[in-house]
């Protein structure tokens, strides 16, 4: 039986300290002052206008706490600022990360002296796999042990489980609520953080101009293509596609689930996005009709 891996271009920073956690969890928009063991936790870190200067993981490694994010050359610089009198250090982490997907045998993690995590936006057939052997060894090992590494079989899985990517579905232009991230990535139990104003002020508007979506359509689609509402106006683009499913920004009022719309030549249904939720499972319409 085969597995999927695929090596994720994420960089990765250590932070030590006691202070580690509760410093981290001031500033970014999941809650992470106890990280609970074998889950990565998927957040952003916002300016202070709310817009997503990264995305990042979050997870607990022996080493200490490993925050993992979108190739953002400044963010070390970016999160040094805000270190005051915590009792906190910022490194170069050095770790490589891969997204798992199907029946990975135990064996693997052990063989690349590894950690496996559950990971939202991989979905319940997912895991994270953080490791501090090089790319080319990590791929050798899984290869002898059944894995694949597919690039267009992984993309076509992570539209089925809806995982938007940064720099692909969303980009600094958008806040926490237009990515379609406020379900996974943000807590609104905890305490302050920077942009949690301007995030709490849009979740209390309800509405933006535009959103990420999920569509489903008559037939095949294509990234980049436009999609028009029913007067042929055009209100968005395909971001990701799989087959007749993708991934969308689409204007306000469309990007309310089960609106129609027309995509080339096919016609398209709009749902809401839910990280890691299969497509048959994310059929509630949730945070779009609010």
């Amino acid at each position: 039986m085969t597995f999927l891996i695929q090596p994720l271009a994420l960089s990765s920073l250590l932070v030590t300290g006691d202070d580690r956690n509760s410093w981290l969890d001031s500033l970014l928009t999941a809650e992470v002052k106890e990280l609970p063991s074998g889950r990565a936790i998927p957040a952003l870190f916002l300016t202070k206008q709310g817009k997503i200067q990264a995305e990042v993981l979050v997870l607990s490694s022996p080493r200490g706490t490993e925050v993992a994010h979108t190739e953002n050359e400044g963010l070390i610089e970016e999160l040094d600022r805000y270190l005051v009198m915590e009792d906190a250090e910022l490194a170069p982490g050095g770790a490589h990360f891969f997204a798992l997907l199907g029946s990975v045998p135990d064996q693997l993690a052990a063989e690349v002296s590894g950690l496996c995590f559950e990971y939202v936006p991989l979905g319940p057939e997912g895991r994270l796999l953080w490791t501090l052997v090089d790319e080319a060894r990590v791929l050798e090992v899984a290869a002898a042990l059944g894995g694949v590494k597919d690039e267009v079989a992984f993309d076509s899985a992570r539209v089925q489980v809806g995982w938007a990517r940064a720099g692909v579905d969303f980009g600094p232009e958008d806040n926490p609520q237009e990515a379609g991230l406020e379900g996974s990535h943000v807590s609104f139990k905890k305490g302050c953080y920077l942009g949690q104003e301007v995030v709490c002020m849009q979740e209390m508007r309800g509405k933006v101009k535009r959103r990420v979506a999920r569509l489903e359509a008559s037939g095949p689609l294509s990234v980049g293509q436009v999609i028009l509402n029913a007067e042929g106006q055009e209100i968005g683009k395909v971001t990701s596609a799989s087959g007749s499913r993708g991934l969308a920004r689409i204007k306000a009022p469309a990007y309310v689930a089960g609106t129609e719309v027309r995509v080339g030549e096919v016609s398209a249904r709009v749902s809401p996005l839910q990280l890691g939720v299969p497509w048959d499972k994310a059929t509630s319409p949730g945070i779009l009709n609010a």
